[in-house]
């Protein structure tokens, strides 16, 4: 045997490689060839030729095999100085920041113990990544909140706007009934889900808010008015919810690891328009047909009658000012249809011209920068990564 038969057949014969997956009906079951031997013993056993008479030579027999350390040139620095990483993962069900925290209480006990020179620092904190997204999806939920429930009090009614802003959290919370009985954590997958249905989840609230504002302006009674005003909307409400729903499906049926991933997204988003549909559709119509319609308490009495003047003047600017604006640009309508077409045409001609940019993805500030570089041959190459 020559020293390339004797490398080929221990790097044969010690592998720990990956053989696909099956598919099942269960789900996809990852195969694994696991042959692998991680101490001298187990090499000094290991069959380098096997003779005619069944006898083996084993590389114990022509080698001397013992355990040490690797020769190598790679090595780790932090702040100039000599490092070790240590990576912290969980073991539990426990959630990102109590790992985070954990080990930061772990590192300064331990700091006070370390003798001088040692220290233990963090370099990578994975659980800021979790905190900023919860951080990002409470500051949408807010403001949210807060856009819808103004702009209905200025341009219909304040409590009218209360009742149809209360169906965003009312959506969110109830949905994690049918997410609890799922296999579904909180994760950053899932928030951005959340983050997803947020813009959705109170557009068809407003419809039939508005619908039922309208009718009961006409004179209707409170309970008729929320009743037909629901079922003149129920329809086109129903099949918005459905057409957003299609539109998430395809992510149920991604193959492989990234399918088990984004599979959490179609989820959510149908806990959440399931619960939401309801939501506007029964308890909503509830809320604003079985209430007094009379003077509120102090200080929503005060607001009401700010917001009725805005609405009357409102009203008026529409009348007046608006309609007949858009009488005259009807009168004038060949007029009108010649400067939207100069217009289109002028927008074609500026983005035709190339004096319009594109960017299709923006570029995003990272939290770590990363380099490589190519050294000469001969020598190692390093990867460096700077905070």
């Amino acid at each position: 045997m020559t020293l390339e038969d004797a490398a080929d057949t221990i790097a044969g014969a010690s592998v720990d490689l990956g053989g696909g997956s099956l598919k099942t009906a269960g789900g996809d079951i990852l195969v694994r060839v696991k042959d692998r031997r991680d101490y001298a013993r187990q090499y000094a056993q290991l069959p380098l030729l096997t003779l005619e008479d069944g006898s083996r030579i084993r590389l114990g027999d022509v080698a001397v095999v013992r355990e040490g350390f690797e020769d190598t040139h790679a090595w780790a620095s932090f702040d100039g100085k000599a490092a070790v990483m240590i990576e912290i993962y969980r073991v539990g069900n426990q959630t990102p920041n109590e790992v985070a925290d954990a080990g930061k209480a772990v590192l300064a006990r331990m700091n006070r113990t370390l003798p001088q020179g040692l220290e233990l620092t963090v370099l990578e904190d994975s659980s800021e990544v979790f905190t900023q997204r919860a951080e990002l999806l409470l500051k949408n939920a807010y403001l949210g909140l807060a856009l819808v429930f103004i702009f209905l009090a200025l341009f219909l009614e304040t409590r009218l706007a209360f009742w149809v802003s209360l169906g965003i959290p009312i959506s969110f919370i109830g949905s994690f009934i049918f997410l609890s009985a799922m296999d579904f954590s909180i994760n950053i997958i899932s928030m951005f889900a959340f983050i997803v249905t947020l813009g959705i989840v109170v557009d068809d609230a407003v419809v039939i808010g508005e619908n039922i504002y309208h009718h009961r302006r006409r004179g209707l009674p409170v309970f008729q008015a929320a009743v037909i005003g629901t079922r003149e909307v129920a329809i086109p409400v129903i099949f918005s919810v459905l057409t957003n729903l299609v539109t998430f499906l395809p992510l149920m049926f991604i193959p492989g690891f990234m399918g088990k991933i984004f599979k959490v997204i179609p989820l959510v988003v149908a806990a959440v328009f399931g619960v939401s549909m309801i939501e506007r559709l029964l308890i909503l119509p509830a809320h604003l047909g079985h209430r007094n319609w009379g003077s509120a308490i102090w200080p929503l009495n005060y607001l009401e009658k700010w917001q009725g003047r805005f609405s009357l003047a409102f009203e008026a600017f529409v009348r007046n000012g608006y309609g007949a604006f858009l009488s005259l640009m009807l009168k004038q309508r060949y007029s009108v249809l010649t400067l939207g077409v100069a217009l289109i045409l002028g927008m074609g001609g500026y983005v035709a011209s190339g004096r319009m940019g594109m960017e299709m993805f923006s570029r995003v500030e990272s939290d770590y920068a990363y380099c490589s570089a190519s050294l000469p041959y001969g020598a190692a190459s390093a990867r460096l990564k700077a905070v």
